[in-house]
């Protein structure tokens, strides 16, 4: 590259980072989503329903106005929110200053050389979840220690039933009996008043806390042993420990998920076999399992870093993240709504029936979840949090995951920064502590799969003349393995499938084959009804489409076969293509093999096809149509029949589930502004949809010298790979973030190289304090959330027992699961439960039996109720089954118009409910607890 090319990129980089980022930091804190969440209360406004900065003079459009106005204001309320954790920081300092110190008097130097092993990591995380445990336990925010109690009774707790109550005290009488609680004197009511002793909130942090990190470090180890153990079959041997280590995580993921699937059909899912299995994993394999322990104790490595250095900052931000994010994970069930509904919910479900369940039919990561249950009950408390422990975990497999990619790319002392970026995004966290997802193991296996991929082509300088052509082959396999594996987990992984087979085929051949084979993957996704062509036309034209799936699809083809004919032919290049590929797709569908075997197995087919699920067989099947056979087939009689073709019966719900995420616009612009509307939060809400500002940074990559070097040819290949996978997430996942997950890999490395490879100083200065911003902002977040959450604390410094939290956050749940199940064991011609929304699937016993359906935008309702006659819409609701409705009374609140379709349906329920004239037993409605339950006569 030229001298003058790299000065015009260098000066054109400063300049953009330096105004594109100014704005984008700005515009990113003044949305009103991010001003309602990280300004002061005082320091905002109200004005026409949106937020604003209070006596700004700002438009309620104007987010950079809005964000200049609100800079010092968030600064300052960034630092008041801080207060809880001063505590960990200095002390922290401290401890860092005194090691330091002590350095300084022994060298005479500020550079740090020094000796680290793997165990020393685990030691300093160990030591933040203990001192993040103290210093919380012993706060007090609006001035009553955390760590007070007041005696129960009605004066204190007027709202209290008799049950919960009683739970309460029994609480309260726990602590006392066991001498924890020191008298402090009564409130104003005359309630006594208590502290918890610091001796015994330190004992439960070594029963409560405690065990969960063995809990944690025993299913690394098992994952470490399996996947060594298949690597040496493999006959790979990286010369990297933590390539090693990483890599072996994967694949010993997809060893154990597949011991676990296979005791499952096997039909023998049952605590002994459980724990009869991890003890034999380390015994079998006593040679991986023994090097891994002499590494884990002995390995060293040396490092250089200056003692005031970013990196050293870094790494202890990571650690202390991630510790204080498995504190928050401490808890006796979950609190989210896809776990208690999905996610945890199955594998307590898998656990209870003790062998395969339909729902289970993949190689998924909730057969790990399951260990929870498996190991310590179905009904543990302790198994449960154990349960979510293990979902936790697969935040720290995605951040190997992204540090093991940047370290290797882009060198020595880097790879922080990246994992950083990933893992403190607020989508990212929001499953990391509160929602436990599987989207953290996703994200870590598609991760590992483009780090094999590109480990294959672009191997470290100290390797690259002694990898084999077997050996590349067999990384090539590895990526497709665990693609596959990442498919099982989640289909979104589809997605990194064709951008992988995309980058494979460009990287063989040259950069026309890449979009070549992008096109054909477009082709493939239109043809299995996956991209919508016309539902892409009409929300652009505001009508129908100009173009058929067929039409695009053609397009697709013609444009890519002509990409291809300008392609040179290199038949040793074609031949490599063609073993690569060979490769890949022989490792995809070998991981996808078991599973697909036995699905096509069960469903009876004599010819093998692609069949990704089961059918359930436990849960009825509602047929309004009278076109189902079979068993559990639940139907309307003639008399009760309903007009299938009436527009009530025409479903909204899944536009109103999905569209709120991306917003209703029409036009091309609708497609154009999906990043900047989804990075600003401008059509939705909420912690488990925001990302960061530093994300419209990547573009700038293409200003960056080092992009366009010989050296940066890696760094093209994944900002490519990577905005094929943003394109596909714009065009197929309605603007969910964590359906594209899989792109944040590429755009936290492609934000780590502003930085590491920025051209000068003034460039490098400017991306780091962008950056810093950045991390501020999400911090900021993550302390919004604390806020909120704060009270679960409570349970694992043994303030609350588990029965009392569960009485005092969701006390309505035990009665109407008790109730739920008595009308099923009592009324067998209508055994079912009409659920419509709420977090209850996971509290009922073997729900798969019990919750007949799940109406959550209430399309089936409408459409039992399409002459709005009540007496009738009764009668088929009986008639299908069902003796009780369970009711979210905070339905509607997903769909931002009052006039929607969702908030008309929901009126239409609620008049339905209100009719007295049908006899319905409202025995709960409870707004506050958002949840309300119905017998029906």
């Amino acid at each position: 590259m030229k001298q003058r090319t790299v000065q015009v990129l260098s000066i054109s980089l400063f300049v953009t980072l330096l105004v594109w980022g100014v704005y984008a930091f700005l515009s990113y804190l003044g949305a009103p989503t991010h001003l309602q969440s990280m300004l002061s209360p005082n320091a905002i406004e109200n004005v026409g329903g949106t937020i604003v900065v209070k006596g700004s003079g700002c438009g309620a459009d104007s987010h950079f106005c809005n964000g200049y106005s609100a800079l010092l204001p968030f600064i300052i309320f960034l630092f008041s929110r801080m207060a809880p954790l001063l505590g960990y920081g200095l002390v922290s300092l401290i401890l860092y200053g005194v090691y330091v110190g002590y350095y300084w008097m022994q060298r005479q130097s500020w550079l740090l050389r020094m000796r680290l092993r793997p165990w020393y990591f685990f030691a300093l995380f160990l030591a933040g979840v203990w001192l993040f445990f103290t210093v919380l336990s012993m706060q007090s925010p609006d001035g009553i220690p955390l760590r007070r109690l007041v005696a129960p009774s009605l004066a204190v707790y007027p709202d209290a039933s008799t049950e919960s109550l009683q739970t309460l005290q029994d609480n309260f009488d726990e602590l006392k009996n066991g001498g924890c609680l020191t008298p402090v004197g009564q409130t104003d009511g005359g309630a006594d008043l208590y502290d918890i002793k610091v001796s015994c909130i330190q004992m439960s942090f070594v029963t409560r806390v405690l065990p969960q990190i063995l809990a944690s470090v025993a299913l690394l180890f098992e994952l470490l042993v399996l996947g060594r153990g298949l690597l040496r079959l493999l006959r790979l041997s990286p010369k990297s420990l933590l390539v090693e280590a990483s890599i072996s995580a994967g694949l010993g993921t997809f060893c154990l998920i597949g011991l676990l699937w296979l005791v499952a059909i096997i039909g023998v899912y049952i605590q002994p076999v459980g724990w009869a299995l991890l003890l034999i994993i380390p015994v079998a394999l006593y040679p991986q399992a023994r090097y891994w322990f002499q590494k884990f104790l002995s390995h060293t490595w040396e490092v250089e870093v200056k003692a005031y250095s970013i990196t050293v900052f870094l790494t202890w931000f990571l650690i202390s993240y991630l510790a204080f994010n498995f504190l928050t994970v401490v808890r006796p069930f979950p609190i989210g709504w896809d776990d208690l509904g999905s996610y945890l919910n199955r594998p307590r479900l898998l656990v209870s029936y003790g062998h395969f369940i339909f729902g289970m039919a993949s190689f998924q990561w909730e057969y790990i979840t399951s260990l929870g249950f498996l190991l310590f009950g179905y009904d543990s408390y302790f198994g449960a949090t154990t349960a979510m422990i293990m979902n936790w975990t697969a935040g720290v497999l995605a951040i190997f995951a992204v540090y093991t990619f940047a370290r290797t790319f882009l060198g020595r002392n880097r790879g922080i920064l990246s994992a950083l970026l990933y893992y403190t995004l607020p989508m990212v966290g929001h499953f990391s502590f509160a929602d436990m997802k599987i989207d953290n193991a996703l994200f870590a296996i598609g991760a590992l799969a483009t780090f094999a991929l590109f480990y294959a082509f672009f191997p470290p300088v100290s390797e690259a003349e002694q990898i084999t052509t077997r050996e590349k082959l067999t990384w090539i396999g590895v990526s497709g393995g665990l693609i596959g594996l990442a498919f099982g987990i989640k289909v979104t992984a589809a997605m990194l499938l064709m951008a992988l087979g995309a980058l494979l085929m460009g990287m063989t051949l040259n950069p026309f084959s890449f979009v070549s084979a992008a096109l054909f993957a477009l082709a493939v996704f239109t043809y299995k009804g996956t991209l919508d062509i016309n539902a892409i036309g009409a929300r652009i034209t505001g009508g129908d489409s100009p173009l058929s799936p067929q039409a695009f699809m053609a397009l697709c083809l013609i444009l890519g076969a002509g990409l291809l004919l300008v392609t040179v032919w290199n038949r040793a290049k074609w031949k490599q293509f063609g073993l690569s590929l060979a490769c890949f797709l022989g490792g995809f569908f070998l991981s996808l093999a078991p599973w697909i075997g036995y699905n096509n197995i069960v469903s009876g087919n004599v010819v093998p096809q692609l069949v990704l699920g089961l059918p359930n067989t436990l849960t009825p099947s509602i047929d309004l149509r009278g076109t189902q056979t079979g068993q559990n087939v639940r139907s309307l009689p003639a008399d009760l029949a309903v007009d299938v073709g009436n527009p009530a019966c025409k479903p909204s719900g899944s536009g109103e589930e999905l569209d709120r995420y991306w917003g209703f616009d029409k036009g091309w612009q609708h497609y154009a502004t999906l990043p900047w509307r989804s990075v600003l939060n401008l059509d939705s809400s909420g912690y488990y949809v925001m990302t960061s500002f530093a994300l419209l940074l990547f573009p700038l990559l293409l200003l960056l010298p080092f992009f366009w070097t010989p050296q940066g040819r890696w760094l093209r290949w994944l900002a490519g790979g990577t905005t094929f996978l943003i394109i596909e997430w714009m065009f197929l996942a309605n603007g969910i973030p964590w359906y594209g997950i899989a792109m944040f890999l590429g755009l936290s490395v492609c934000l780590e190289a502003l930085v590491a490879r920025a051209p000068d100083v003034p460039s490098r200065t400017t991306a780091s304090i962008l950056i810093a911003l950045a991390l501020m902002c999400v911090f900021s977040l993550r302390l919004w959330q604390w806020d909120q959450q704060k009270n679960l604390f409570e349970y694992p410094m043994g303030k609350i027992s588990a029965d009392a939290l569960k009485e005092r956050t969701i006390q309505h749940y035990d009665q109407i699961s008790n109730l739920i199940v008595s009308r099923h064991d009592s009324m067998p011609d209508r055994p079912y439960l009409y659920r419509i929304g709420t977090f209850i699937p996971y509290f009922i016993p073997r729900n798969l039996e019990i919750i007949g359906i799940g109406d959550q935008q209430l399309d089936l309702f409408h459409c039992l109720n399409q002459e709005n006659n009540h007496e009738l819409t009764l009668k088929r609701i009986n008639a299908l089954g069902f003796n009780s409705i369970v009711f979210d009374t905070n339905t509607q609140t997903i769909e931002s118009d009052p006039q929607g379709s969702l908030h008309q349906k929901v009126q239409e329920f609620l008049d339905f409910a209100n009719d007295p004239k049908l006899g319905l037993q409202i025995v709960v409605n409870d707004p506050n607890a958002g949840v309300a339950f119905l017998m029906l006569p």
